[in-house]
């Protein structure tokens, strides 16, 4: 699945992120994991809490997608922009504000690139993303290939 990234100018990348996000956007350091397999579909998995997001990592990892997690909202807008990704995940232990901040930010350079939000079993409700999934494996496996508007999971 190939995406059309646009650039974004400095201006427009104040607009639609908060300081904290520019300052750290493209510094890359200890919170950030790349597991790079072969893969038809690659995704960047955003999360605070480490254990769920290997979790999360290994479900995906299990049928075929490529993942890199990132344990910060502020690293992974950079890590985005360097990337190649199909697909952003979002972990609902992120505080709201820099939830949709990232979205926010991804749509902005990216705007085919959609964004999920892994619910804690609760329904939510977020504007800023495509579609909010339950935190329960199989659906995260049901519900990407339709977001990605594929026919069948890897």
């Amino acid at each position: 699945m190939n995406v059309t990234k646009r650039f974004v100018s400095d201006r427009e990348l104040w607009d639609i992120l908060p300081e904290s996000l520019l300052q750290s956007a493209y510094s890359k350091g200890d919170d950030v994991q790349q597991v790079f397999p072969k893969a038809e579909i690659v995704a960047l998995l955003v999360g605070e809490d480490p254990v769920v997001l290997e979790t999360r990592s290994m479900v995906l990892r299990s049928v075929g997608y490529a993942v890199v997690s990132c344990l910060s909202t502020a690293t992974a807008f950079g890590i985005f922009v360097d990337g190649d990704f199909d697909v952003v995940i979002l972990c609902h232990s992120i505080p709201a504000t820099e939830r949709t901040a990232l979205a926010r930010a991804v749509h902005g350079y990216s705007p085919g690139t959609p964004v999920a939000l892994v619910s804690a079993g609760y329904p939510a409700q977020d504007s800023s993303v495509d579609a909010v999934i339950e935190n329960e494996p199989k659906q995260l496996l049901q519900e990407l290939p339709k977001l990605l508007h594929i026919n069948h999971p890897l």
